[in-house]
């Protein structure tokens, strides 16, 4: 077991949520509106610059 930095640790936490959403759109064919798609983006975008810097 390694200590990192917390925000490693809650992006993590993040593309899990990202999982969720690509399942429940997958497998369960629901609906996402646009909002959820531009938060699905936007944490992407904030995984995506933490792992940049």
């Amino acid at each position: 077991m390694t200590l990192q930095q917390a925000a490693v640790v809650k992006a993590l936490a993040q593309i899990e949520m990202i999982f969720t959403f690509a399942s429940s759109v997958f497998f369960f064919r629901e609906h996402i509106n646009r909002t959820e798609v531009a938060g699905c983006f936007l944490i992407v975008a904030g995984i995506v610059l933490l792992v940049l810097l």
